[in-house]
């Protein structure tokens, strides 16, 4: 995975400097991944494939203290290449939105290092960023593995959910169904507002199908659940034609806006 292959969702980003980052390693005595300054100063804070989240400088820095306190009041990870001991030399690199942590180790200066929200062993994930972001994101270890790769600043984001129709019940049901889960996705592609696609089919679980629009800065995400979800998300400055279409193609399958 090369950075040049990441597709940006939207174009304001909180990036860091070179200075802010040898600040980091400075006061820390510690040494950051290759690729992280890259990552800083070309991505910056925001998310990662939906789910990671790499920490800037500033933010290392402010919650440093924090983490190594929580690691040894609560210590938990008692197996693998890191275990709680260890924890006391640990500087915090990221983290995943259900909870895993990403670590670094003076022992292994560059070494990027997992602790799972539900596991008591820790894991190695790679020996600079690009090498961990990919084993995280293709492992199967923390998510299901995830093909594209995305990145998505917090700056100035619009997210609207919208609730499918309800299945009817007796008579009506059987006049009258709601549009299933392959009928919505045919309808949002047909749109042909998107740049990229992103979907998954998993086994068991959700079906979900995401739809990333220059036009709005956004991505439109339909998901497969007990009733089905889409969730469009904006920068706050982009009401588009594209986006009016994706919300009038929404209602007019009987979606309704929950915020």
């Amino acid at each position: 995975m090369a950075w040049d292959s990441i597709y940006v969702v939207n174009d304001r980003l909180a990036t860091a400097s070179t200075e802010e980052v040898k600040e980091l390693e400075d006061r820390l005595h510690v040494r950051v991944p290759a690729g992280y300054s890259e990552f800083a100063h070309r991505f910056g804070e925001g998310v990662f494939c939906g789910f990671l989240r790499i920490y800037m400088p500033r933010k290392i820095l402010d919650e440093h203290g924090g983490f190594r306190r929580k690691w040894r009041e609560d210590p938990f990870w008692n197996e693998g290449p890191l275990i709680a001991e260890d924890l006391a030399r640990a500087v915090i690199l990221g983290d995943s939105l259900q909870g895993d942590q990403l670590v670094l180790h003076s022992s292994r200066p560059g070494t990027v290092f997992v602790l799972p929200h539900n596991s008591e062993t820790s894991w190695e994930a790679g020996d600079d960023l690009e090498q961990a972001l990919n084993w995280i994101c293709s492992s199967g270890e923390l998510v299901a593995p995830i093909s594209s790769r995305y990145f998505e600043s917090n700056l100035d984001r619009v997210r609207h959910r919208f609730d499918g129709p309800e299945a009817g019940k007796g008579v009506l049901a059987m006049l009258k169904r709601p549009p299933g889960y392959a009928a919505v996705r045919k309808a949002l592609l047909g749109l042909g507002v998107h740049n990229s696609v992103d979907e998954s089919h998993p086994e068991d679980g959700e079906a979900c199908i995401q739809l990333f629009v220059r036009e709005f800065e956004g991505s439109v995400t339909l998901i497969e659940a007990d009733r089905l979800i889409a969730l469009v998300c904006r920068s706050e400055d982009k009401l588009s034609p594209a986006f009016e279409r994706v919300v009038s193609t929404l209602t007019g399958l009987g979606f309704r806006q929950a915020d």
